[in-house]
Parts: C-alpha cells; sequence; structure tokens
C-alpha cells in the first residue's frame, strides 16, 4: 500500500506533468508546422513523419518495450550480469536494425512507385529520421525500467518537439519560412540532440554497474522474447499511422494536413492512462513475478480510478477548447472541429476500461495481446479503406473511434479471463477482482 501511495503515485504525478508538456510543446509544433507550410505542406510533412515513425518502431525488434520488464525485473534480483548483458545486446541490435530501416526507406522512396509523386523526396529526407527514432524508443523503455520516469519521457516527448519549435522559429527568423525539406532536415538535427540526452545518462549508469564483461549468453533467448513486443508495437504504430497513409493515398496532401490536428488532439486524451502505466509497468511486472497478487489487485483498482477520473476531465476541456485550437492552425481547419468530440468520446470508454493491455505485457500474457492488438488494428484500417474516400475526416475519425473502443474492451476481456484481474471502472464500482 505504501509503495502504491508513494513511488507508483509520485512517479505517475511526475508523468502526468511531463506528458502534459509534451503535449503541449508537440501542439505547438504541429501548429508552427502547419502555419508556415500549409495545409498541404503539413500533409506531406506529416506523411513522411509517419512513414519514418513506422520504419523507426519496426527497428526497435520490440526490445524498448521489453527492456521495461527485463531491467526492472533483473535490478530487482540483482542480476547485473544479465542486466548488462541485455544491454548491450538490446543496442546493438537496435542500431543494426535502425541503419537498415534507414537505407530500405530512403531506397523505397528513390526507386519505386510505393509513394504518390507528391511524398517521394520528403519521405526520402525523413529515412534520415529513422534511427533516432529508433535509439529513444530503447533508451526509454530501459529507463522506464529503472523507474527513472524523467529520463524515459523527456528526450522524446519533450526535448523532440521544443527543439523543433526552436530551430524552425529560428530559422524562419533568419532566413524566412522554411519548406518542407528544410523543415525535415532541422527535425533529424534535434532528433539527434534528443538521442545523446537520453544516451549519455544511460552510458554514466552503465558504467557505474559493478563487473567488467556484460553476459551476452542470452542474445537468442532475449531476441525471442521481444519479438511478441515488436509485433505488438509494430502494430500499434501501425493503427496510429494508419489514418494519416489511408488519407495521404486515398485524399491527397491538403486532406491529410487538414485531418492532422484531429490526430494530434487524440493523444492528450490518453494522458491519465499513460501517466499512470509509466511508474506502474514495472510494478506490475515486480509484484506479478514475486506472486504478491494481493498487491497486483490494489494497484490496479487504484490505476482504473485514476485512470477514468483523468480522462474524463480530460475529454471534457479538450472538447471544450477545441475551436479556439483548431482555429490557431487556420481557419481552414475548423470544418473538423466536430470530430474532437468524436475522439474523446471513444477515448472515455477506453480509459473505463483501465490499464489492462500493460498488465497484458507485463505478466507475460502476449500472445493475446498481440491478438486484441491485431483485431483493433484490423478494425482501423478496414474502416478507413471504406470509410475516408467518400467521407474523408469523418470517415478517418469514425475509424479511429471503433478502434479505440475494439482496443480496450479486447484487452480487458483478455486480462479477466487470462489473470483474473478486472481492470475496469466497473470492477471497482461492484466490487469485483
Amino acid at each position: 500500500m505504501q509503495l502504491v501511495r508513494g513511488r507508483v503515485a509520485r512517479g505517475a504525478l511526475i508523468s502526468l506533468v511531463i506528458r502534459v508538456t509534451a503535449f503541449a510543446l508537440a501542439f505547438l509544433q504541429a501548429i508552427v508546422v502547419a502555419r508556415m507550410l500549409g495545409p498541404a505542406g503539413y500533409g506531406v510533412f506529416a506523411y513522411a513523419l509517419s512513414i519514418a515513425g513506422i520504419a523507426g518502431t519496426l527497428a526497435v525488434l520490440g526490445l524498448g518495450p521489453l527492456a521495461v520488464r527485463e531491467v526492472a525485473q533483473r535490478a530487482g534480483q540483482g542480476d547485473i550480469a544479465r542486466l548488462r548483458g541485455f544491454v548491450v545486446v538490446a543496442a546493438i541490435a537496435v542500431l543494426a536494425a535502425a541503419l537498415l530501416a534507414s537505407v530500405a526507406v530512403a531506397l523505397a522512396a528513390s526507386r519505386s512507385a510505393l509513394f504518390a509523386p507528391a511524398f517521394r523526396e520528403a519521405v526520402a529526407l525523413a529515412a534520415l529520421l529513422v534511427t533516432p527514432i529508433a535509439l529513444i524508443a530503447l533508451f526509454r523503455g530501459i529507463a522506464q525500467g529503472l523507474g527513472r520516469v524523467v529520463l524515459a519521457q523527456v528526450p522524446g516527448d519533450v526535448l523532440r518537439p521544443a527543439g523543433l519549435v526552436l530551430a524552425l522559429g529560428g530559422f524562419a527568423i533568419l532566413f524566412g519560412a522554411p519548406d518542407i525539406s528544410v523543415a525535415l532536415w532541422l527535425a533529424a538535427g534535434v532528433l539527434a540532440t534528443a538521442t545523446m540526452a537520453g544516451a549519455v545518462p544511460l552510458a554514466r549508469w552503465y558504467a557505474k554497474l559493478p563487473g567488467e564483461s556484460a553476459a551476452m549468453r542470452d542474445t537468442g533467448r532475449w531476441l525471442r522474447r521481444a519479438l511478441p513486443f515488436g509485433g505488438i508495437t509494430g502494430i500499434a504504430v501501425l493503427g496510429t499511422e494508419a489514418n494519416t497513409l489511408i488519407m495521404g493515398q486515398l485524399a491527397g496532401p491538403t486532406e491529410t494536413g487538414l485531418f492532422q490536428p484531429i490526430a494530434r488532439m487524440a493523444p492528450v486524451l490518453i494522458l491519465a492512462v499513460e501517466a499512470v502505466a509509466m511508474p506502474l509497468a514495472p510494478r506490475m511486472a515486480e509484484f506479478w513475478a514475486s506472486g504478491e497478487r494481493d498487491r497486483l489487485h490494489d494497484i490496479m483498482r487504484k490505476a482504473a480510478v485514476a485512470c477514468f477520473a483523468g480522462t474524463v476531465a480530460i475529454a471534457v476541456a479538450l472538447t471544450a477548447l477545441a475551436p479556439l485550437l483548431l482555429r490557431l492552425f487556420g481557419e481552414d481547419f475548423l470544418a473538423n472541429v466536430h470530430l474532437v468530440l468524436w475522439v474523446a468520446a471513444a477515448q472515455v470508454v477506453n480509459a473505463a476500461f483501465g490499464p489492462a493491455a500493460h498488465l497484458l505485457a507485463m505478466t507475460g500474457q502476449m500472445g493475446p495481446r498481440v491478438a486484441a492488438q491485431v483485431l483493433s488494428v484490423s478494425v482501423q484500417i478496414g474502416l478507413g479503406l471504406l470509410l475516408i474516400g467518400p467521407y474523408g475526416a469523418e470517415g478517418a475519425a469514425l475509424a479511429l473511434s471503433a478502434a479505440m473502443v475494439t482496443w480496450s474492451v479486447s484487452h480487458w476481456a483478455l486480462a479477466r479471463y487470462r489473470l483474473g484481474i478486472d481492470t475496469s471502472i466497473f470492477g471497482v464500482l461492484l466490487g469485483r477482482r
């Protein structure tokens, strides 16, 4: 109980502050880019970032999410040799995969008809972003496993958008408004800087670990364990970026750009869930591994209340502020203001079922976790292909909302069936375990 009131609660509060700051900065970045590039240019920029994000996430090979569980367990057990080995193996594997993915993206953009002509040059430049995106994700997982909430989030979530806003603003003052190519070059430089900000503290931590050499004999086992996480994160990022990619192909740059503010608002609606899950995930793994089921039930009940209450408050505020926020992008973007309500309602339903996905992952239930992820992304892509063509942004919002509800309900049902734990607010209200 004291751990929940102290360590996890403090971590959740710190995480929430960081995530709110990160969202504000990311939103400011989106406004700056939209204002400088216009709806069509913003659409091309967002499309290129989507490709880089997918490639970078796949290049992590699942080792970033696995690090949350592996680092927390090894550090808790004092198994320093395997802890050192895991970090070395993960760093080498991710760096190699990311470099290969960067080359693959550049070649695909320049030598194939996979991308529409309007996007090819931007996608080729976005290949520069793949490696830092992958490394930041790995460093995030290691830092989260160590319980270092600030280090886990600040490089990618705070420094990245803040740096790009400053870089774009500085360039505009000195040379005038940048074009798409300049914006992507600046994004690459900012990402490289953010990567170093995450790497240096972790390198110092690693250097202080006792032992002269890392035990790397478990390399094959670690890579196999990472595969389900890789599948989950790959499917998740595909779902996140599916609407942008489908709209780019079916509706063109302008419609893609006009939908981006809605897509950028969606993450703020999961701030409460993610803020709670950030410090809670290592504790889930720890309590499950040690057989402390009562402590696990206790923290999950508290997490359900915090997730739901926080998400409702955020949804109400965001819906009320939506007209003002969209006007910051430009008058053209106000046509989609009603879509904010649709997405907000879906995220409230999502939060009502609690952090079931994190629980399944941290307790080793990767098969069910992957199945639920595949189902939700299939719903989003299927509905996106069906609805975006005739209905544009409204079709994309409907597909996104349906996927959110499918995601939350399926993970909750699997956690209830496989683990016997009700992660939802309904379980708390009805007194279920």
